[in-house]
């Protein structure tokens, strides 16, 4: 498998520092066995901070937020009002033809300093690391945003002294629809597009979406789904109480307080419930409180931010009857991948793609995007009524669905080999 010199440099926004990008958790040992060396580049983390996440053995992680994080932002966005980058061609070209109006001109200014000044620190470590005696180098950047952008801007470059360099990109949720940035735009889209070898959007949604706005580089746009490991079925509940499960983190995206406005339609239902939410935010202790007063019929356990691995250790040894996810945007929702691994049916919003992970009737529930608390409520209610025998054959279905569509242990093995050039012919298409 390591026959060829082959390194790859991954950027990502904090992994392996802090809690971002859990996923990427699962699908670096697989990309470990086709690079002799990896160096990760998070763009929000420290320099010199110990990774709080397992790496490979022969994986060096950088963090290049050198002022901290929001520090770092704000300086990015200071410099690009003071010089904005007019001697970049790119950038003079998306401003005349796709940035209009100040807002736009200075959302993209700051898109192309952070993404220059981040390419550039980028270079400056790998001149140091023996970059020139590898046969082969792959870029590959986690979001098509920021860090796509530098990715493109070290490829160029990087590509002139080097044998041979790939550029890739994922994208997901907010770096594909336009629509979800409160200006309507993501900069240098079609730059991007361009740059990069190919594209990779987690769901057949976003890839349409891809395509429908920029049917020149459709090419270049395939689906590739992510994945979560496989630890077998979940527990079956044993008693009476009905388990309702959400994970996010509690941002307004993710409308966690509608999941508890809609249990408290329940209070008279007879039903006996149980909410227990995974994921942290500033609102958690309001969060807290509310529940306090509103669902004292029923019990509530916040268990706040908790490492990926004790999300996959909970639905193990926890029977749980339903997941929720009422997010008003998604790309393809791993926390919903997370539960159908263990059999956990789920009650979601249609958007994005979460309708190729939950199949109306038949995995689940799908609810319109502007759904009301009754609605929530009365799916939730249909779901503890449902006879023991559908029940569990929604379960059994759950789980193939997801061992058919969403197995780590598949997805990254395929997506490791294209990106490494070692089975490119072999990729299965995510739709």
């Amino acid at each position: 498998m390591l026959s060829i010199n082959r390194c790859l440099i991954l950027l990502t926004t904090g992994f392996p520092y802090g809690a971002d990008e859990p996923f990427l958790e699962s699908e670096l040992p697989y990309l470990a066995e086709h690079f002799k060396r990896i160096f990760i580049f998070a763009v929000d983390a420290l320099p010199g901070s110990p990774p709080t996440r397992a790496v490979p053995s022969h994986a060096q992680c950088f963090g290049l937020a050198r002022h901290g994080k929001k520090a770092s932002r704000v300086l990015d966005l200071a410099g690009a009002v003071i010089k904005p980058p007019m001697n970049n061609g790119a950038y003079l070209e998306e401003r005349k033809k796709r940035a209009a109006g100040f807002q736009k001109r200075l959302f993209l200014a700051y898109f192309e300093k952070r993404s220059a000044r981040l390419a550039a620190e980028c270079r400056s470590i790998l001149e140091g690391l023996g970059l020139d005696g590898f046969d082969d180098v792959v870029i590959y950047s986690y979001w098509l945003f920021v860090t796509a952008r530098a990715g493109s801007l070290l490829a160029e470059a990087l590509k002139p002294r080097l044998g041979t360099l790939r550029f890739y990109s994922r994208a997901h949720g907010y770096d594909i629809y336009d629509f979800r940035n409160r200006l309507g735009y993501l900069p240098m889209r079609e730059h991007l597009l361009g740059a990069a070898d190919a594209v990779f959007p987690c769901s057949g949604h976003g890839s349409r979406y891809l395509c429908g706005k920029y049917p020149a580089y459709s090419e270049k746009i395939r689906t590739s789904y992510l994945g979560t490991p496989d630890f077998g079925s979940g527990p079956v509940k044993e008693e009476d109480v009905f388990h309702i499960v959400s994970c996010s983190r509690l941002v307004p995206l993710k409308r966690v307080d509608r999941i508890l406005s809609s249990l408290e339609l329940l209070k008279n239902s007879g039903l006996k419930l149980r909410w227990t939410h995974i994921g942290g935010g500033k609102s958690l202790p309001a969060l807290k409180k509310q529940a306090a007063s509103s669902l004292g019929f029923m019990e509530c356990c916040f268990n706040g931010a908790v490492p990926n691995r004790e999300v996959y250790r909970f639905y193990a040894e926890t029977p749980v009857s339903l997941f929720v996810n009422v997010s008003s945007g998604e790309g393809l929702p791993v926390s919903i991948m997370e539960a159908a691994s263990f059999g956990i049916p789920a009650v979601a919003t249609d958007v994005g793609g979460t309708s190729e992970i939950v199949a109306d009737a038949l995995t689940g529930r799908l609810l319109k995007p502007d759904f009301s608390d009754a609605d929530l409520a009365a799916a939730i209610a249909d779901f503890a009524a449902m006879p023991a025998a559908a029940y569990a054959q929604m379960r059994e279905r759950t789980r193939e669905a997801w061992q058919a569509k969403f197995n780590s242990a598949v997805n990254y093995v395929i997506f490791s080999a294209l990106i490494a050039g070692d089975g490119i012919d072999n990729i299965r298409p995510g739709e």
